[in-house]
């Protein structure tokens, strides 16, 4: 049971970072569909390292995916074009914060890195990405 939990919210995370942005971008368009997200426990995802892997892998198109993966693999080019422009400040925090776990621990860096390759490997929105980590 607990590690179905945890699948879960793993998951979830990644899910949250790619949908916190179609959250926002869902908004104009129609009912918002983060209420996942809104109640989304970044951190228990963060700490639990197969987890976290296991939703980097679905964004990868290398493992499997949930719903929710699949819809942040929808929504992550946009996230990346627009550093998060048209997520609500709360999804700005935790995708911040899951592109900076995977940034800055040294071994999730060649994950953070295949993201960015895959999503933009011409290197087009890296700026202003690394300006919103920032932030």
């Amino acid at each position: 049971m607990s590690r179905l939990l945890v699948c879960i919210s793993t998951i979830s995370l990644i899910v949250c970072a790619v949908s916190l942005v179609s959250a926002q971008k869902k908004q104009a368009e129609s009912a918002p569909e983060s209420g996942i997200l809104d109640n989304f426990d970044v951190d228990s995802v963060l700490n639990n390292g197969r987890v976290l892997k296991n939703y980097v892998k679905c964004v990868l198109n290398m493992g499997p995916c949930t719903a929710e993966g699949r819809e942040m693999k929808r929504v992550l080019p946009d996230v990346l074009k627009t550093a998060c422009g048209k997520c609500s400040e709360q999804h700005k925090e935790r995708l911040r914060k899951v592109l900076l776990k995977l940034k800055n621990d040294p071994k999730l860096k060649e994950d953070y890195n295949k993201i960015i390759e895959k999503y933009d490997p011409k290197k087009e929105y890296v700026a202003n990405l690394e300006k919103f980590l920032l932030s």
